[in-house]
């Protein structure tokens, strides 16, 4: 007890003294990290100049365009980030806010399905109108924003209109996709405090305008090139205050206004690994020759008594060369590319997927581990496409979308006062939008259909969330099943048949008298009897209905 009391009053004393004053406490910790012993002593802090960091940024991308030509395993990482996070596109279903808005459901119902319609219109025409260079789509748009993203750290488009609208299409609305490269800042403004990476901002940093590199004839962007070889791209229309340019990047470093390459922190593990199999093959190809040596005494003279000049002999195939007493032929042998190359080459991946978030699973596309093992890496690399997909959305589908929205109610394509739309942010009540991704695919799809069925049943899961996890819209499926059902009731009153699947289950009243196949076929006749003569019951009263009237 004594010792106790003496522990407990060391530490009260300990406690006054590092408070410092009265009722300040300070506690602070010695930060291993920041010390310089160890390996540590030599530790030098990555800070670089502004023209530096230009000029850093403009490697790295070119370097990352050379992987992704010229590696494999580089091509196959971005092209997988790009079809996990927008697939073959994204579908918007509108959500709006009706009871904010003070409409009815009736009227949701039609304005969703007049947005899709003028969606697939707009956006998945053959003619591809959204595209100012009228080769991609806005599914492929989609996808072209992730790569460029991924690639070169940010996705540049210019929002334009076109002067008016034909006969041959319903919106003036269009996109210019904007190469990432020529998003730069010129080099006589490279101190200005007010441009980052190629963004000019105002006091609070918000994008005032983009400095977009002009097209010349070798179209060769230079950290050297001035102000007079770009054109400065305004970012809001004043009348609107809309945006013109969309860009789509990930915030990290709050003083960068384009985020870095994925390929930033692994670049180097990447090539090292390129030269490592290089370097692996070289030696396989060496160790294939079959390379001899002669085991025994140096000889002056050959077989047939002459002066040997020259020790080396060049020999073609299917030569025999006689050999002198005590000489002895050894094949060189090698151990290339070593018997630890795949651990290397694997390590490497492993890099990969954790720069990524994808896990070494994913990137290898080869699951060798357990059922669940592999379930679970999939759901965790899951979790990463999510967050890439929100940024895609809030950064280009969303803004794209009221775009649209906004020029459909001008147009009077869809059933909005247009004052009303204006007012109180009331654009954001009626474009709120709700994005159906590509579904995941299911590894046991028996299993996953029988989940949903307990889902459904227990009722932790609606139809809506089932058809959502399937990229599909739930209104669609049941509007569709609708059609089926009336669809086949009109061809089995036609042809006097039942569909083997609408046909009721028989089973005996008594489970322990099932009775005779043919009862239970005398059963099954008499209710399709009984069917017919209601049919037609129905068909005489509609027929006595249409005199009387």
């Amino acid at each position: 007890m004594a010792l106790a009391r003496i522990r407990d009053r060391s530490i009260t004393q300990s406690y006054r003294m590092s408070r410092g004053s009265i009722g300040v406490s300070v506690r602070r910790v010695n930060r291993d990290g920041a010390g310089s012993h160890g390996t540590l002593s030599n530790y030098t802090s990555s800070q670089v100049t502004a023209v530096t960091d230009h000029s850093q940024k403009k490697t790295i991308s070119d370097r990352a365009w050379d992987l992704y030509i010229n590696d494999g395993a580089t091509k196959g990482l971005i092209e997988t980030l790009a079809v996990d996070t927008a697939g073959p596109g994204l579908t918007p279903i509108v959500m709006p806010m009706t009871k904010r808005l003070g409409l009815s459901p009736a009227w949701e119902d039609d304005y969703q399905e007049t947005m899709r319609v003028l969606w697939e219109l707009w956006g998945l025409s053959p003619s591809k109108y959204c595209d100012a260079t009228r080769r991609m789509n806005i599914n492929q748009l989609m996808f072209w924003a992730v790569f460029s993203w991924k690639i070169e750290g940010i996705a540049l488009f210019q929002v334009k209109m076109y002067p008016d609208v034909t006969d041959q299409r319903l919106f003036s609305l269009y996109l210019n996709p904007i190469a990432a490269h020529r998003l730069m800042t010129p080099y006589d403004m490279i101190d200005n405090p007010n441009i980052f990476d190629g963004v000019e901002i105002d006091g609070n940093g918000a994008d005032k305008a983009y400095w977009i590199k002009k097209d010349t004839n070798n179209n060769y962007s230079s950290i050297y090139d001035t102000s007079e070889y770009f054109d400065r791209m305004p970012a809001y229309n004043p009348e609107t205050g809309w945006k013109r340019i969309i860009a789509c990047y990930t915030v990290r470093n709050i003083s960068d206004y384009r985020s870095e390459s994925v390929l930033t922190s692994i670049l180097k593990t990447i090539r090292d690994r390129h030269d490592h199999k290089d370097n692996a093959l070289v030696g396989a190809i060496v160790a294939n020759l079959y390379t001899l040596f002669i085991k025994g005494g140096l000889r002056t003279v050959d077989t047939d008594g002459n002066t040997i000049t020259e020790p080396m002999v060049e020999v073609d195939g299917g030569t025999i060369i006689n050999g002198a007493p005590g000489e002895e032929p050894k094949v060189i042998t090698t151990d290339r590319p070593g018997p630890h190359f795949k651990d290397m080459d694997y390590s490497t991946i492993e890099e990969l997927g954790m720069a990524t978030g994808r896990g070494f699973e994913k990137v290898l596309k080869k699951w060798e581990a357990s059922f669940s093992a592999s379930r679970m890496s999939l759901l965790q690399a899951s979790k990463f496409d999510k967050v890439d997909r929100k940024i895609l959305i809030d950064n280009f589908c969303q803004p794209v979308l009221r775009y649209l929205a906004e020029e459909a109610v001008n147009r009077s394509y869809v059933n909005i006062r247009q004052v009303h739309f204006y007012q109180n942010q009331n654009k954001d009540a009626y474009t709120r939008t709700n994005w159906l991704a590509p579904p995941l695919g299911d590894v046991d799809q028996k299993k996953a259909e029988d989940a949903d069925a307990v889902a459904l049943a227990n009722g932790s899961k609606t139809v809506s969330d089932i058809c959502a996890e399937r990229g599909e819209w739930w209104k669609d499926k049941r509007r569709q099943r609708a059609k089926e059902l009336a669809y086949d009731k009109k061809l089995e009153e036609e042809f006097d048949i039942t569909f083997p699947e609408n046909k009721p289950d028989i089973t005996p009243d008594d489970p322990g008298d099932e009775g005779s196949d043919n009862d239970r076929e005398n059963k099954h006749k008499d209710g399709e009897k009984n069917k017919k003569k209601e049919r037609e019951k129905e068909q005489e009263q509609k027929k006595d209905k249409g005199g009387d009237e």
